[in-house]
């Protein structure tokens, strides 16, 4: 292996790895927030109206919302961006302005509710 070839290896691995402590920062954050919810700093802005928003407030998901959910539209996909636009405040054309790696992490988010009990929030 070319030495150009094991450093872009070892690059990747490192990026790997610190996007994977990054998400599990999210998660346990998440999870460790109680009822007042979590805020998600977005690598990239978008705008709501003629506002610029950087950072996203999540409320704890609620079994209305899983309702919500459950109806919000014909796909997965429809389904995800319904959802979590809701725990946010956005809407779904709102949330469809998100980056990918925004994306990600307010995945990451929602999961790290979902572990609230484990992490000694209030529904313990």
């Amino acid at each position: 292996m070319s030495e150009q070839i094991k450093s872009a290896v070892e690059q990747l691995a490192e990026c790997e790895a610190a996007d994977a402590e990054q998400r599990a920062v999210l998660r346990l954050a998440a999870a460790k927030s109680g009822a007042v919810g979590y805020d998600l700093a977005l690598l990239e802005p978008i705008m709501v109206g003629p506002t610029k928003v950087d950072t996203l407030h999540f409320r704890p998901q609620t079994l209305a919302d899983m309702r919500l959910f459950e109806t919000a539209g014909a796909d997965a996909a429809d389904r995800d961006k319904a959802f979590t636009a809701s725990l946010c405040g956005l809407t779904k054309d709102q949330l469809g302005q998100l980056s990918w790696p925004d994306w990600v992490a307010t995945q990451e988010v929602l999961a790290g509710f979902a572990l609230r009990r484990a992490a000694g929030g209030p529904a313990r």
